[in-house]
Protein backbone atom coordinates (compact mmCIF):
# COMPACT_ATOMS: atom_id res chain seq x y z
CA UNK A 1 0.00 0.00 0.00
CA UNK A 2 2.83 2.37 0.85
CA UNK A 3 4.44 1.59 -2.49
CA UNK A 4 1.23 2.47 -4.36
CA UNK A 5 0.93 5.80 -2.50
CA UNK A 6 4.60 6.52 -3.10
CA UNK A 7 4.25 5.66 -6.78
CA UNK A 8 1.12 7.85 -7.07
CA UNK A 9 2.88 10.73 -5.38
CA UNK A 10 5.91 10.33 -7.63
CA UNK A 11 3.64 10.25 -10.71
CA UNK A 12 1.96 13.50 -9.66
CA UNK A 13 5.31 15.21 -9.04
CA UNK A 14 6.66 14.07 -12.41
CA UNK A 15 3.49 15.23 -14.17
CA UNK A 16 3.71 18.66 -12.57
CA UNK A 17 7.37 18.91 -13.50
CA UNK A 18 6.75 18.11 -17.17
CA UNK A 19 3.66 20.33 -17.39
CA UNK A 20 5.56 23.32 -16.02
CA UNK A 21 8.54 22.80 -18.33
CA UNK A 22 6.77 24.45 -21.29
CA UNK A 23 5.90 27.48 -19.17
CA UNK A 24 9.46 27.70 -17.90
CA UNK A 25 10.88 27.31 -21.41
CA UNK A 26 8.89 30.30 -22.65
CA UNK A 27 10.62 32.72 -20.31
CA UNK A 28 12.59 35.22 -22.38
CA UNK A 29 16.33 34.84 -22.01
CA UNK A 30 18.23 38.04 -21.48
CA UNK A 31 18.79 39.61 -24.91
CA UNK A 32 21.77 41.96 -25.07
CA UNK A 33 20.99 44.85 -27.45
CA UNK A 34 23.55 47.16 -29.04
CA UNK A 35 22.55 50.19 -31.08
CA UNK A 36 24.33 52.10 -33.83
CA UNK A 37 22.60 55.39 -34.54
CA UNK A 38 23.47 58.25 -36.87
CA UNK A 39 22.29 61.77 -36.30
CA UNK A 40 23.18 65.31 -37.25
CA UNK A 41 21.57 68.68 -37.00
CA UNK A 42 23.34 71.16 -39.23
CA UNK A 43 21.90 74.16 -41.02
CA UNK A 44 21.10 72.16 -44.14
CA UNK A 45 20.96 68.52 -43.15
CA UNK A 46 18.90 66.83 -40.48
CA UNK A 47 19.16 63.18 -39.56
CA UNK A 48 17.65 61.57 -36.49
CA UNK A 49 17.57 57.91 -35.61
CA UNK A 50 16.51 56.26 -32.40
CA UNK A 51 16.27 52.85 -30.79
CA UNK A 52 14.02 51.86 -27.92
CA UNK A 53 15.05 48.50 -26.45
CA UNK A 54 13.72 46.44 -23.58
CA UNK A 55 13.14 42.91 -22.41
CA UNK A 56 12.14 41.00 -25.55
CA UNK A 57 11.70 43.94 -27.96
CA UNK A 58 13.36 46.73 -29.93
CA UNK A 59 11.95 49.57 -32.03
CA UNK A 60 14.19 51.47 -34.45
CA UNK A 61 13.21 54.66 -36.29
CA UNK A 62 14.97 56.94 -38.75
CA UNK A 63 14.08 60.37 -40.15
CA UNK A 64 16.09 62.24 -42.77
CA UNK A 65 15.89 65.64 -44.39
CA UNK A 66 18.37 65.53 -47.34
CA UNK A 67 20.99 63.40 -45.59
CA UNK A 68 21.32 59.62 -45.37
CA UNK A 69 20.46 58.39 -41.91
CA UNK A 70 20.43 54.96 -40.30
CA UNK A 71 19.60 53.22 -37.07
CA UNK A 72 20.54 49.64 -36.30
CA UNK A 73 19.67 47.56 -33.26
CA UNK A 74 21.30 44.17 -32.86
CA UNK A 75 20.31 41.67 -30.20
CA UNK A 76 22.05 38.50 -29.14
CA UNK A 77 21.22 35.78 -26.66
CA UNK A 78 22.24 32.23 -25.93
CA UNK A 79 19.52 29.59 -25.63
CA UNK A 80 19.50 25.98 -24.52
CA UNK A 81 17.28 23.14 -25.64
CA UNK A 82 14.62 25.11 -27.55
CA UNK A 83 12.53 24.02 -30.51
CA UNK A 84 10.73 27.26 -31.44
CA UNK A 85 11.20 31.03 -31.55
CA UNK A 86 8.12 33.25 -31.58
CA UNK A 87 8.02 37.01 -32.08
CA UNK A 88 5.91 39.83 -33.44
CA UNK A 89 7.17 42.33 -35.99
CA UNK A 90 5.90 45.38 -37.82
CA UNK A 91 7.19 48.22 -39.93
CA UNK A 92 6.09 51.59 -41.24
CA UNK A 93 7.64 53.38 -44.22
CA UNK A 94 6.22 56.81 -44.92
CA UNK A 95 8.63 57.69 -47.72
CA UNK A 96 12.25 57.27 -48.86
CA UNK A 97 13.24 54.65 -46.31
CA UNK A 98 14.25 51.02 -46.12
CA UNK A 99 13.78 48.56 -43.25
CA UNK A 100 15.23 45.12 -42.61
CA UNK A 101 14.27 42.69 -39.85
CA UNK A 102 16.38 39.54 -39.45
CA UNK A 103 16.39 36.62 -37.00
CA UNK A 104 19.31 34.19 -37.29
CA UNK A 105 21.32 31.45 -35.61
CA UNK A 106 24.97 30.64 -36.19
CA UNK A 107 23.76 28.39 -39.04
CA UNK A 108 22.22 31.30 -40.98
CA UNK A 109 19.08 33.41 -41.37
CA UNK A 110 15.80 31.98 -40.11
CA UNK A 111 13.71 35.04 -40.99
CA UNK A 112 14.57 38.03 -43.15
CA UNK A 113 12.34 40.74 -44.57
CA UNK A 114 13.36 43.95 -46.34
CA UNK A 115 10.81 46.61 -47.30
CA UNK A 116 11.01 50.12 -48.72
CA UNK A 117 7.37 51.11 -49.00
CA UNK A 118 4.01 50.64 -47.35
CA UNK A 119 3.33 49.40 -43.83
CA UNK A 120 2.52 46.16 -42.07
CA UNK A 121 1.60 45.92 -38.44
CA UNK A 122 1.65 43.22 -35.81
CA UNK A 123 2.62 40.07 -37.62
CA UNK A 124 3.13 37.12 -35.30
CA UNK A 125 5.77 34.68 -36.51
CA UNK A 126 6.84 31.27 -35.23
CA UNK A 127 9.99 29.54 -36.41
CA UNK A 128 10.46 25.85 -35.68
CA UNK A 129 14.01 24.74 -34.99
CA UNK A 130 15.49 21.26 -34.87
CA UNK A 131 14.48 19.92 -31.45
CA UNK A 132 16.87 20.76 -28.68
CA UNK A 133 18.66 23.67 -30.40
CA UNK A 134 21.37 25.10 -28.19
CA UNK A 135 23.41 28.10 -29.25
CA UNK A 136 23.24 31.80 -30.08
CA UNK A 137 20.21 33.56 -31.56
CA UNK A 138 20.67 36.93 -33.26
CA UNK A 139 18.16 39.70 -33.95
CA UNK A 140 18.79 42.62 -36.30
CA UNK A 141 16.53 45.61 -36.99
CA UNK A 142 17.88 48.15 -39.49
CA UNK A 143 16.22 51.36 -40.68
CA UNK A 144 17.74 53.67 -43.31
CA UNK A 145 16.21 56.93 -44.53
CA UNK A 146 17.33 59.42 -47.17
CA UNK A 147 16.18 62.67 -48.80
CA UNK A 148 12.98 63.43 -46.88
CA UNK A 149 12.39 59.91 -45.60
CA UNK A 150 10.93 58.28 -42.52
CA UNK A 151 10.77 54.63 -41.52
CA UNK A 152 10.28 52.55 -38.39
CA UNK A 153 10.63 48.82 -37.67
CA UNK A 154 9.88 46.78 -34.58
CA UNK A 155 10.39 43.27 -33.27
CA UNK A 156 8.64 42.39 -30.01
CA UNK A 157 7.23 39.65 -27.78
CA UNK A 158 10.28 37.48 -28.37
CA UNK A 159 9.89 34.09 -26.70
CA UNK A 160 11.60 30.73 -26.84
CA UNK A 161 9.95 27.35 -26.35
Amino acid sequence: MKQIKLFSMLSVICSLFFLTQSAIAQINPNIKWTNTLSSSDSTYNHCYSSADVGDGYTTVAGYSNKENCSGISRGETYVENISRITFGWSYYVERDANITVTVATYEGDLFNITKNDSSDFEYETAIDLPGGYTGPVYFNVDVSAWDNGFGEAKIENIAFE
